[in-house]
């Protein structure tokens, strides 16, 4: 027994000490059917809820309630998240809610929804911060399973649309609970070896179960941190996952991101023609303003009888049109170089003469060398029309 009597406030210091000390009650899911729900004048949301006929009373901020896809309405059944503690003012305690939605909803994606919108508050998903995929990037890190379609896919489609980018694998499993530890280390590896212009993370379709480690909160901030573009290709284009919220670029499936990564080669070719026609159409202007001034000085000097100047100004024009002549022929020399080049190193175009490209299987890490190559390693051989997969017994000279 206390010697003296306790004040108010230190009583209520205790009891909010008893709900401090208390894990559960700092963050907690209750259920329950909404009654007396309202919205103060400075956007607070007060509701209680109501079950086995006990009430706790509750209130939802501003910031918190500006989140939530709809607000709780009273006679509605909900799960709401949040924390209990004490009110000193009025010596009560009551639920101080962060998430609110219609029961029926499962944990997991409670779980998900709150994490969402947590990050969400922190800026990691706005569209200001997004950055743009680079053109004609020249390096393009992969992060996937070297053991999956996923991988094989993208590279295919590179190799059609654009053989001229090196692609880097970051090996790392795609599902499980080890999951987002490799993904992370993967990118990881990726930043601190050789930084690729672009970055793609990608899986094929699965289950919600399959594709939750892509919703992993580290993940999600390790990506955000990330120095370069970010695309995300999980799954098929109906499946959503927090990394495509925060990804630069969200592609629907991995062999679209892909394409999205790389220009078409016939696509190079319009740009280059493109950037030749800007150059002569500039040079074009530029020499008529020439011709113009030619002709002016002409007139003048016409007028006032100046014949061997005018001798000066007809060679002039005529060096004009010469140059002109000979910088447009250039031009489309080297346009049509540019162009032969493309064409004689399009792969298919190797290919089709019989010749073959090498890789090993598990990284597709073009094979250069004999001595790249180890007894018992296994190789691809990509033809014209398809690919063989061989083992490696020896190397012979």
């Amino acid at each position: 027994m206390l010697d003296t009597p306790l004040t108010v406030r230190e009583v209520t210091d205790r009891i909010r000490d008893l709900f401090d000390s208390d894990s559960v009650l700092a963050d907690i899911w209750i259920s329950g059917e909404v009654l007396e729900s309202t919205v103060s004048r400075s956007g607070h949301v007060f509701f209680t809820l109501s079950g086995n006929e006990s009430q706790l009373r509750c209130v939802m901020f501003r910031m918190n309630a500006l989140r939530q896809r709809s607000l709780p309405s009273s006679g509605a059944v909900c799960v709401a998240h949040g924390k209990v503690e004490i009110y000193p003012t009025e010596g009560r305690y009551q639920f101080y809610v962060d998430l609110v939605e219609e029961a029926g909803i499962g944990l997991a994606a409670l779980e998900l929804e709150l994490l969402r919108q947590q990050l969400e508050a922190e800026g990691l998903f706005s569209e200001s911060r997004k950055r743009p995929i680079p053109a004609n990037p020249a390096v393009i890190g992969i992060v996937t399973s070297s053991t999956g379609a996923v991988w094989h896919d993208i590279q295919n489609v590179v190799r059609r649309r654009y053989p001229f980018a090196r692609l880097l694998l970051a090996p790392a499993a795609v599902q499980g609970v080890n999951a987002p530890k490799e993904l992370i280390g993967a990118l990881q590896s990726l930043l601190l070896t050789e930084t690729p212009e672009v970055i793609v993370i990608a899986r094929g379709g699965g289950s919600a179960s399959d594709l939750s480690v892509f919703n992993d909160e580290a993940l999600i901030r390790a990506v955000f941190a990330a120095p370069v573009p970010i695309i995300s290709a999980i799954g098929h284009e109906t499946d959503w996952t927090l990394l495509d919220l925060v990804a630069d670029l969200r592609a629907p499936t991995p062999s679209a991101a892909a394409e999205l990564v790389t220009p078409a080669i016939a696509t190079a070719l319009e740009r280059l023609a493109e950037s030749l026609d800007l150059h002569i159409n500039r040079f074009e202007r530029d020499l008529t303003t020439r011709f113009v001034d030619v002709e002016l000085w002409r007139t003048r000097l016409e007028q006032h009888g100046v014949h061997s100047q005018i001798t000066r100004l007809e060679s002039l024009r005529a060096n004009l049109l010469q140059g002109y002549g000979f910088h447009r022929d250039q031009a489309t020399h080297r346009s049509a170089q540019a162009a032969e080049l493309l064409e004689a190193l399009s792969p298919a175009k190797t290919m089709k003469r019989g010749y073959a490209f090498v890789e090993h299987s598990g990284t597709g890490r073009p094979v250069r060398s004999a001595a790249e190559t180890a007894p018992g390693e296994t190789l691809r051989t990509r033809f014209i029309d398809g690919a063989v997969e061989s083992i490696v017994t020896a190397a012979v000279s």
